[in-house]
């Protein structure tokens, strides 16, 4: 989770992610961001998020799409 916890802080820095809940619902994150992130975690981990993937809920928090990542690695 620390690479993830990089990523998310190169990409949009000064925000809490340890404790942050709420990261797409408060535009915490905005769309370019996900875009990256999205990108970043495919090239990463290997994995590929497919649009049905991209729902807010599994952006709102680092365990969150942590949890995503996981799901991905295990398909």
């Amino acid at each position: 989770m620390e690479v993830l916890l990089e990523l998310l802080e190169d990409i949009q820095g000064g925000i809490d992610y340890k404790t942050e809940k709420h990261l797409v619902s408060d535009k915490l994150l905005d769309s370019l961001a996900l875009v990256e992130l999205v990108s970043s975690i495919d090239d990463e981990f290997g994995v590929s998020v497919e649009m049905d993937d991209f729902i807010p809920e599994n952006f709102e928090s680092i365990e969150a799409i942590w949890d995503l990542i996981k799901k991905l690695e295990d398909q």
